[in-house]
């Protein structure tokens, strides 16, 4: 009886419409009327506020789509800010999809009844591949279009949105680059996909893909667990579902995927979600971590012992690293490039603070901040003419006020020098 309850808990999860949290200014909900689903759809989209710095150029971002939108959004977005402020997660976009029929969207067959469905609640069930198609055609196109982000998606769903990720991982993998499934209901239809799991993973083309996959136990109880590994019932394969799958990409090393699985002893259904985003974006991104700030060794002029050339070698090659992982080109973060050039400038280093200067030169060519910063350097290394040319190119990209006070300045002095 308890491993009934616990099932029907399950499949009523997040099944309840909840009011949109709007979380900071960069946050805004959007709609697109979808010809594929036939209705209006609602999501909303969070852009890191360097996106509207005019100061700094401009960033290609990722994006991570997120499932449940309505309740999982104000989540997603505080950890991504958080760590991403902290350089240990990139900057990224964040698309939460709302939902109007969520059994209908999140489920890839349909059935009549079952186990932790009744008739009633699985009559539009079976709708996964439309859903599929509405990102894929409608949503994706819009996103990119509207920010032009970098070639890598993440996909995160929790419950039946955990089903729906893996769904597309198996059966359309190249949709996304990585994939979290928190918890998911692969139970559905008797296991279905697990049971298609073994020949699906069994084809080499989950290389460059990323899976990771949170599992909460708490509250489970250990009578129900030995009493349904015992038969082979219905029971027995919905509460196995998830130690079955994993079984399967364990069995499969050759897929190419790389994958990660977690259990989360002291966590429930409903509370697992946040821990499960959190480890599986620090899982998808965890080359990135050694950008953070907390690598003093490596980033901190004041404290590294490396000479400037090695740890300017030794970042590019930390970004190397994240580009691999990624599988497309990342530029070392032009603020953290901009910091250390301006920390060796004050302490009159000149040669290392003109090759961090230039760094951001080569990566950001259109970046207000990059020719600001060079005005700087020739201003301090007493070159008034090439810090006059810096300062104008400067405001062509963007006027800025304080900017063109400097450049008043060094007018000021050139003709005061003249004037003599």
């Amino acid at each position: 009886m308890k491993l009934t309850i616990f099932f029907l808990l399950l499949c009523s999860v997040f099944s309840g419409q909840a009011r949109a949290q709007v979380g900071g200014p960069t946050a805004s909900v959007r709609h697109i009327q979808s010809r594929v689903l036939k209705e209006q759809r609602t999501y909303t989209v969070y852009v890191p506020e360097s996106a509207q710095d005019s100061l700094v150029g401009r960033q290609h971002y990722p994006v991570l789509y997120v499932l449940d939108g309505e309740t999982q959004f104000q989540s997603t977005a505080t950890i991504l800010k958080q760590l991403s402020g902290q350089r240990v997660l990139p900057e990224a976009i964040i698309v939460a999809i709302h939902n109007t029929d969520r059994i209908r969207d999140l489920t890839p067959t349909h059935i009549e009844s079952g186990l932790y469905m009744d008739r009633r609640g699985a009559t539009t069930s079976g709708g996964g591949e439309a859903f599929t198609r509405f990102l894929q055609q409608e949503l994706i196109p819009r996103i990119d279009s509207a920010y032009a982000p970098a070639p890598y998606r993440v996909l995160v769903g929790t419950s039946l949105g955990g089903l729906f990720v893996l769904n597309t991982l198996l059966h359309h993998p190249d949709l996304f680059q990585s994939y979290v499934a928190i918890d998911p209901s692969l139970w559905w239809d008797d296991t279905k996909l697990v049971r298609e799991a073994g020949r699906l993973l069994a084809q080499p083309k989950f290389a460059g893909k990323t899976l990771f996959l949170p599992v909460a136990t708490a509250f489970k109880e250990a009578g129900d667990t030995a009493a349904a590994a015992v038969r082979n019932t219905i029971e027995r394969r919905a509460f196995l579902a998830v130690p079955d799958f994993i079984a399967e990409l364990k069995q499969h090393p050759a897929s190419g995927l790389r994958w990660s699985a977690k259990y989360y002893r002291t966590e429930g259904h409903n509370s697992v979600p946040l821990p499960g985003t959190y480890d599986g974006l620090r899982y998808i991104f965890s080359a990135h971590q050694r950008l953070s700030i907390d690598n003093v060794a490596l980033l901190e002029p004041a404290v590294s012992k490396l000479s400037a050339p090695a740890m300017r070698d030794s970042l590019l090659a930390v970004c190397r690293l994240v580009s691999r992982q990624l599988d497309y080109v990342v530029r070392p973060p032009e603020p953290l490039v901009n910091r250390i050039g301006y920390s060796y400038l004050g302490r009159q280093d000149f040669a290392a603070a003109r090759a961090f200067f230039q760094l951001n030169e080569q990566n950001y060519p259109d970046s207000f901040n990059v020719y600001d910063a060079m005005g700087d350097y020739y201003s301090a290394l007493g070159d008034p003419k090439s810090a006059a040319q810096a300062f104008r190119k400067a405001l062509t990209i963007y006027s800025y006020p304080e900017t063109r006070q400097k450049l008043q300045a060094l007018q000021a002095k050139t003709a005061r020098k003249a004037g003599h």
